[in-house]
């Protein structure tokens, strides 16, 4: 602990990069640049000379250095500003955007509400979105940015949808590629881990040439990026999901950190009799003695276990009676980071005409494939609510002869059930013999810009087009078919589908005849159009040359979304003997219907600089003053039309200290998966239809029911979700080679997109009923049975003289806007820059983010998320640089402070579980071999920090922000052709 302390304190001293960075000299012998802002975010005014009012982050070469990231999705990871990473390839979960996908989250306000820019410019978002909060999310995958190709990012941290339109609630993230680069490099890196297979290989190539005197140049970059499968055993906090053995003091046999499943090859069932829509559980006896619980309940077992009561037909399995006891470890046959490869290609080409205008074009091209490997296929009666009839083959409570009239081998003799058998619910099975679900996606992206800029007079114009389009495509193997799946248990030969004996006795043509293989296609599209123009010197006020920027924009989004047949209602499932329906033909997943959704936007905007104080009239206390005024206006085709503004003031009272302070306002407008996609249909249990079950006090109406259907709809009527933001800062250069800044910063955002939950259907419903109407998104059956109808008449039931309803079939929880979000905190900043005669370049840099609220607010219910499930107080990331020549060598410490997850308390004092802090320092030394060749060594989390205990059922660790994979080396050649 005194070592982190040390590490941490230093960290705090000397941490990351400034927000204006420069480029660093070639060697310590040259002199000291000036401090230089080659910012484009932030400003459509072009050559303004004006000063900074809002706060920017640049990473520069050297910062990029610094944190020598291997992909996009490193390098948000790295920054402090940056929340979790919702969208990251550690998951194969099926409600996660799977593959190799990442995206950004500035200051922990959602992937969506950040607006990702590659050459000033909008992108396509990515075709696979994500469930977080139960609302499906979209954002562009940066992973289809090549880091290799970068000349640097630029982060505005500022609301800015008054000058970049709808996304841009918590800011803008702008990669901008090398255009002006001269040569040849190529570069090859290759990363080991210490104690896991994990190994990555990138090979990176920039050439770039002009001709035609100097006006035409051309710059082609292109990155091949391979990474290798580690396995969820090859650490200790990957290789169980029973994590207690690693619990921090206090939870150490807490039963909520064993995630091991229910599902296992020993099945729990549940005996009775299906009749109509209903279960009718019945307890069995064998020779008068229960084998089942009261309401039917069992399981099989090893003989070899205890409590076993009867042993079945099935060499060494018993039966006893109640829920299962065994757990099965899912993790065994998972993989916690994918295998990848990535090819990404970019270019850029200009020309110069003789009237000074340019023609520009830039390219990008992404392709990646990715496998994955997920436990073997389980489902119960809640995800595919599945019945062995009684004259299936292996059932120990079936039918007492078989169809031939023989005896059954397999009915358990001296039971009390009839001679035609019971029934049984499937409650928890999972099918080993299927083996391991593997994913496999394939990733395309291809974005092409093309455009003219010049100047005419003091006014600088540019126009262009853009082209972004994406294909996404996720084939998931050994899925399971449900109407197959009733098919083989409804056999009633030795070749139906036994799920009472354990494990591997299934042969492989029944195994084969219920396999089903999983393929869903996304697509998105992004089409724009626009021209600016600029003048930064419009005319004179009292501070000097006021500057306006003004331009239009249209763009068209598309998507498409075409779910497997087995999901999408083209193959249902249908059980022939019991009448079961269900959308979805695939066991364990929702149906989900396909999607197809555009829109067109069109926008004006403006921007206006005025330098109320400048140097012909400044004043003792005001070196300087200037004032940002920006409006931005937006037609949408599908909910409208909206205005948007934003005020910057920026005062020096001395030329070496800027006070800034903003207020705008920003929208995010619902993604096209809100407004297209059609209903996603699951299977829900535990839903209590409170306006029937007080009367009835039927067990279903109370929610042990499983037929019960959940849908999720998009909503075309949906409205953006509008945000207004505040920040006031200061930076302070008491040197040139010295940059201190501060700033804290407000965000307020109503009308958030989210669900009201089904429950909350189910008991909005009563309480409208009591008053005399209903809610329509609860859907029940027109048909009132005769009993039903004599208990709603009954006063000693229905006291309150509740009006007769039919059951429930189905609740329908739509989008709606309907929560509030707040969030607060602080940016911080500092840089020091010290070139001594004989010992080279030092470069010391800071970057943390203090986050001091982040609450949703419910109607009238306030949440607290603050350090919790992902929201820590603070994120800090440190380097320290030196260049001496020929030699030259970095530290980079990054540090996450702790926070909370309520899915796990304490059961004694009912404390919640602590994700502890993590602290990871990378190191790496540089030698410039030859003019054109350089060497670099480098170790990743050189203290080799396990990542801290999480509740996560798949990881072990929280993904969003920690890695499993130890102390990693690296070696990188760099050769320049001369």
């Amino acid at each position: 602990m005194k070592k982190r302390a040390l590490l941490i304190s230093s960290s705090l001293v000397t941490l990351c990069w400034t927000p204006l960075t420069t480029t660093q000299a070639a060697d310590a012998g040259t002199p000291a640049p000036q401090l230089e802002e080659i910012v484009v975010i932030g400003s459509n005014i072009r050559n303004a000379d004006v000063e900074q009012t809002l706060p920017v982050t640049l990473l520069d070469a050297e910062a990029l250095r610094s944190i020598a990231p291997s992909t996009a999705e490193d390098l948000i990871q790295a920054l402090p500003f940056s929340g979790a990473m919702e969208f990251n390839s550690s998951t194969p979960s099926p409600n996660k955007a799977r593959g190799d996908v990442a995206a950004v989250n500035l200051r922990g306000l959602g992937s969506g509400n950040t607006l990702v820019l590659l050459n000033g410019r909008r992108l396509a978002r990515s075709p696979a979105g994500q469930l977080i909060d139960d609302v499906p999310v979209q954002s562009v995958n940066v992973n289809v940015i090549p880091v290799g190709g970068l000349e640097r990012v630029e982060v505005l941290r500022d609301g800015a949808a008054a000058l970049y339109g709808s996304d841009a609630v918590a800011g803008v993230m702008n990669f901008v590629t090398d255009r002006d680069y001269e040569g040849l490099s190529l570069s090859g890196q290759f990363l080991d881990s210490e104690h896991t297979s994990q190994q990555e290989t990138s090979v990176d190539a920039l050439w770039g040439t002009s001709f035609n005197d100097g006006r035409t140049r051309l710059t082609v970059g292109a990155n091949w990026f391979s990474r290798k499968a580690m396995k969820n055993s090859e650490t200790a906090i990957t290789a169980s999901a029973d994590r207690r053995a690693l619990a921090p003091a206090g939870f150490e046999n807490d039963a909520q950190l064993n995630n091991n499943s229910a599902g296992t090859p020993y099945g729990e069932f549940q005996a009775g009799r299906f009749m109509g829509t209903n279960f009718a559980p019945a307890s069995v006896r064998r020779n008068g003695a229960l084998l089942t619980t009261s309401t039917g309940i069992f399981h099989v077992q090893p003989a070899s276990e205890a409590g076993a009561l009867a042993p079945t037909a099935q060499n060494g399995i018993s039966i006893d009676d109640g829920s299962q006891s065994l757990r099965y470890d899912f993790t065994a046959n998972a993989q916690i980071v994918p295998d990848s490869d990535r090819f990404n290609l970019s270019a850029g080409f200009t020309h110069d005409f003789d009237a000074g205008v340019t023609l520009f074009a830039d390219a990008l091209f992404y392709r990646s494939q990715s496998e994955n490997y997920d436990a073997e296929q389980s489902f119960d009666n809640g995800n595919a609510f599945v019945v062995v009839p009684a004259s299936n083959y292996w059932n120990p409570f079936g039918a007492a002869t078989l169809p031939d009239g023989s005896p059954n081998p397999n009915r358990i003799a001296g039971l009390n059930a009839p001679a035609g058998g019971l029934d049984v619910l499937v409650r928890q099975f999972r099918v080993l013999e299927l083996g391991s679900r593997t994913i496999e996606v394939d990733s395309n992206q291809h974005h092409l810009v093309f455009g003219l800029r010049g100047d005419s007079g003091d006014w600088s114009w540019e126009t262009a087009g853009v082209v972004s389009e994406a294909e996404h495509e996720d084939r998931q193997y050994n899925r399971a078919s449900k109407t197959a799946l009733v098919a083989a248990l409804a056999n009633s030969t030795p070749s139906a589908l036994n799920v009472f004996g354990g494990p591997n006795v299934n042969n492989a043509a029944t195994l084969d005849a219920i396999r089903v293989t999983e393929l869903n296609r996304f697509e998105t599209a992004l089409y724009s159009v626009d021209a600016r123009a600029s003048n930064a010197s419009l005319f004179s006020i009292w501070g000097g040359d006021a500057g306006l920027a003004a331009g239009v924009e249209w763009r068209r989004e598309e998507l498409v979304e075409d779910r497997d047949p087995h999901r999408d209602g083209t193959i249902t499932f249908i059980d022939p003997t019991f009448g079961i329906t269900d959308g979805s033909d695939v066991a364990g997943l929702p149906a989900v219907a396909d999607a197809k959704g555009s829109r067109n936007v069109t926008s004006a905007y403006s921007e206006l600089a005025l330098p109320l104080v400048g140097a012909p009239n400044r004043v003792a206390g005001v070196y300087a003053l200037e004032m940002q005024l920006a409006a931005r206006f937006e037609d949408y085709s599908d909910f409208g039309s909206l205005v948007k503004p934003k005020l910057s003031l920026a005062w020096r009272p001395i030329e070496s200290l800027l006070v800034r302070a903003s207020a705008s306002e920003g929208f995010q407008a619902p993604n096209l998966l809100l407004t297209s996609r059609g209903e996603t249909i699951t299977s829900r249990s535990g839903l209590n239809d409170v306006y029937r079950s007080q009367v009835t006090g039927d067990p279903e109406d109370a929610g042990n029911g499983f037929f019960r259907q959940g849908v999720n709809q998009g909503n075309d009527l949906l409205e953006p979700e509008e945000s207004e933001s505040y920040a006031v800062g200061l930076e302070w250069r008491p040197f040139d080679s010295v940059e201190l800044s501060v700033d804290r910063w407000w965000v307020e955002t109503d009308d958030a997109i989210a669900t009201l939950g089904y429950q909350t259907q189910l008991d909005l419903d009563a309480s409208l009923r009591a008053a005399g109407s209903s809610n329509p998104n609860v859907i029940r059956d027109d048909f009132i049975s005769p009993e039903d109808l004599a208990l709603f008449a009954d006063p000693m039931r229905n006291p309150t003289g509740r009006a007769p309803v039919g059951r429930l079939i189905q609740v329908i929880d739509p989008y709606i806007n309907a929560d509030r979000r707040n969030a607060e905190g602080w940016d911080l900043a500092a840089s020091w820059r010290i070139d001594t005669d004989n010992l080279g370049r030092f470069t010391l840099r800071a970057d943390a983010m203090h986050l001091t609220k982040i609450e949703l607010i419910k109607g009238d219910l306030v949440l607290d998320r603050l350090r919790f499930n992902g929201n820590p107080e603070w994120k800090v990331s440190s380097s320290v640089s030196w260049n001496g020549g020929n030699f030259g060598a970095t530290v980079f410490a990054r540090w996450v402070s702790s926070f909370n997850e309520d899915t796990v308390n304490q059961d004694t004092t009912n404390a919640l579980l602590t994700v502890e802090d993590w602290l990871t320092v990378d190191a790496s030394v540089d030698y410039q071999i030859l003019d054109s060749l350089q060497l670099r060594l480098g170790a990743k989390n050189i203290l080799d920090e396990d990542p801290p205990i999480a509740d996560d059922t798949n990881t072990g660790y929280f993904a969003e922000y920690h890695n499993p994979l130890g102390r990693l080396y690296y070696l990188r050649l760099q050769y320049q052709f001369q």
